[in-house]
């Protein structure tokens, strides 16, 4: 067999053999008429393997064709510098971040150390990982050779997306088999059978030489993904991955770091205006107010109100973020006396639909529990303050079916509970905590 032709070429002469326009091949082959232009005119000479497998089969050419088409798009894939590629890939946030200065140096000073390649940021819907992890990421690209790579995983349904999207992200250009080990040519159905298995080979090789640190963004409802991640960890030693997670792996490389709430006021013992302000949750509240309403400033008249809505909203920062937005037509007092789940609604439109309500972040959560835990999560509902173990095994549990226990665990590791541990002034049993 002679040299391949280009990869463009023969998509257009099998297109004209076909008898179809570019337009029609893109319908047929579900893909945009851009890129199918794209690819007869070499602006996009290398396509992904899912977008070949689909222009196979809407052309459905023989076996021998198969062979040269795989054979053109191979010849010219090579993979784009990753430092270039991986650092494009980190989002620019459009507000800058606050009160997360212990945290971000916490979190670097970690992944400096050598047996730190697994790193969970772990914590409730809203608390603000993603944001942390993209300024650590942002701040330690220059460390890795390779750069920093985010990959946002929010939007998937299926865990088996996960390795296609890291893929697809890195602009790994995958090896495609044309040939046999006995020389003879590839059967589509046989390509589809290893195209997993490809991917995971052509990942690995290659980061298994490249230094990289490579954020997976909310990762709780992708688990049954994590023996993926197991194997990029073993098999390229010089990978370090950053996941964010409101709950844990539960893998023997794991490290956890679990994203606390903002700093708050005691509002029954209120500083000074300038001390307040200085609190990280106070100083959110009132940037997100300024975003809405320019001339809005804390006073003796409103510090109060100010001080006790972040102290209701627990810290959170997302919920801060959407009760400030409410000071457009509520003053401070006006908003804290209506404070509420219906209040905490439209935030910005670019956000994830998970956090554009805090019931939305809640739900996503409450989604991915066993019936069970949401069985003793509505349960714990009843104690105002929290409760001990005892307390909850004997309200929660009258008929002895729960494993309260277990329960109250996978709470804590899924960031729907938190506990508060007892201290040297309260020697008690730890309490949990909504």
């Amino acid at each position: 067999m002679g040299e391949p032709r280009a990869f463009g070429s023969l998509l257009r002469r099998y297109r004209v053999d076909a008898e179809l326009t570019q337009e029609a091949l893109a319908e047929r082959a579900g893909l945009s008429t851009r890129a199918i232009s794209d690819l007869e005119r070499g602006i996009n000479r290398a396509p992904f393997q899912g977008t070949l497998e689909r222009l196979i089969e809407a052309l459905a050419r023989s076996s021998e064709d198969l062979t040269d088409f795989v054979a053109g798009a191979s010849r010219q894939r090579g993979p784009a510098p990753l430092s270039a590629r991986a650092a494009s890939t980190l989002p620019v946030p459009p507000t800058r971040l606050i009160g997360r200065e212990k945290d971000q140096a916490s979190v670097v000073h970690l992944l400096h150390r050598e047996e730190v390649r697994l790193l969970t940021l772990v914590g409730t819907g809203g608390i603000g990982k993603t944001r942390l992890a993209i300024q650590v990421a942002a701040g330690m690209a220059a460390h890795f050779a390779g750069g920093a790579a985010f990959v946002p995983l929010a939007a998937l349904a299926d865990h088996r997306l996960v390795l296609q999207t890291i893929v697809s992200i890195l602009g790994v250009r995958t090896p495609l088999r044309h040939s046999t080990t006995d020389g003879s040519v590839i059967h589509i159905e046989d390509w589809k059978e290893s195209r997993e298995q490809a991917l995971v080979e052509a990942l690995t090789d290659y980061l298994r030489e490249r230094q990289l640190l490579l954020v997976l963004d909310n990762f709780e409802h992708l688990l049954p993904a994590v023996p993926l991640v197991a194997e990029l960890l073993s098999r390229c030693p010089q990978l370090t991955v950053l996941v964010t997670s409101r709950a844990v792996l539960h893998v023997a490389a794991e490290h956890e770091f679990p994203v606390s709430p903002l700093a708050l006021p005691d509002p029954k013992h209120l500083p000074d205006l300038e001390k307040l302000t200085r609190y990280d949750a106070v100083t959110l509240f009132i940037e997100r107010a300024r975003a809405v309403k320019p001339r809005f400033v804390v006073t003796n008249e409103n510090a109060s109100a100010v001080a006790e809505i972040c102290a209701r909203l627990d810290g959170l920062p997302l919920a801060i973020e959407l009760a400030a937005a409410r000071i457009r037509v509520l003053p401070p007092r006006a908003l804290l006396q209506r404070l509420s789940s219906r209040l905490l609604t439209k935030g910005a439109r670019d956000a994830p639909a998970r956090q554009q309500t805090l019931r939305n972040s809640i739900d996503w959560s409450h989604s991915l529990l066993t019936q069970e835990e949401q069985r003793l999560f509505a349960r714990l509902s009843v104690f105002a303050g929290g409760c001990t173990y005892e307390a909850a095994e004997a309200v929660c549990n009258p008929d002895g079916k729960l494993d309260v226990l277990e329960g109250l665990t996978s709470l804590v590791e899924k960031s729907l509970l938190r506990e508060e541990e007892s201290t040297a002034d309260v020697p008690e049993e730890p309490r949990f905590l909504m």
